[in-house]
């Protein structure tokens, strides 16, 4: 399992009443978001939040200490599974934000986690943030980034796919070429623009 970036919320779902929910689970996590939470005074200076974040606080370190035994910690651009996930830090939603890139068959996903809480709105204009954003300007600039990695990996996909079909079209005008030729009689000069006498 992963944790994209840590709250009471989503923190809190993988215990109850001091226990581990899932005990067979590796729970991994950035460091910096463990660094974030177990730090003396937890930085919400820029955020817009109006709940109780101390209680907030208290709650993520009791979860954090319940699952201490499952937790694995990693630093950006990690890889789990053989590659097949990469971590990516991506914070502002918290300090140690991840977003995930999940990749099979030759073909990758970018699992945003909190990244964008409202992914029309907020991917559309990457400046709108939420309250709960623990800074936002930084929340902010990471979306911009994944937002440009992933239209700089769609246009060298859309760059791929049209090689690709410039390739096809000539093979298919080559193999029409050969068709014509053989279906030519005996004898007959070869008029293809493709033909050279050496």
């Amino acid at each position: 399992m992963r944790i994209g970036g840590v709250s009471d919320k989503p923190i809190g779902g993988f215990t109850s009443k001091g226990r581990i929910l899932f005990p067979n689970a590796a729970l991994h996590v950035l460091q910096t978001e463990v660094d974030f939470w177990r730090g003396k005074e937890p930085d919400f200076s820029k955020s817009h939040r109006t709940d109780d974040i101390k209680g907030m606080i208290k709650s993520v370190r009791n979860s954090f200490d319940t699952l201490q035994p499952n937790l694995v910690l990693h630093k950006d651009g990690d890889q789990i599974l053989d590659g097949a996930i990469t971590i990516l830090a991506a914070p502002g939603h918290t300090d140690g934000h991840a977003i995930y890139r999940i990749k099979s068959d030759g073909q990758s996903l970018l699992h945003l986690s909190d990244l964008a809480h409202n992914h029309i709105l907020m991917l559309e204009d990457p400046n709108w943030f939420i309250d709960f954003d623990h800074n936002p300007e930084v929340a902010i600039a990471s979306r911009k980034k994944a937002e440009a990695d992933l239209e700089a990996a769609s246009a060298a996909l859309r760059e791929a796919n049209a090689k690709l079909a410039a390739a096809l079209a000539r093979i298919a005008e080559l193999e029409e070429e050969n068709r014509r030729l053989r279906e030519q009689p005996r004898g007959t000069p070869n008029t293809s623009p493709n033909y050279r006498v050496l």
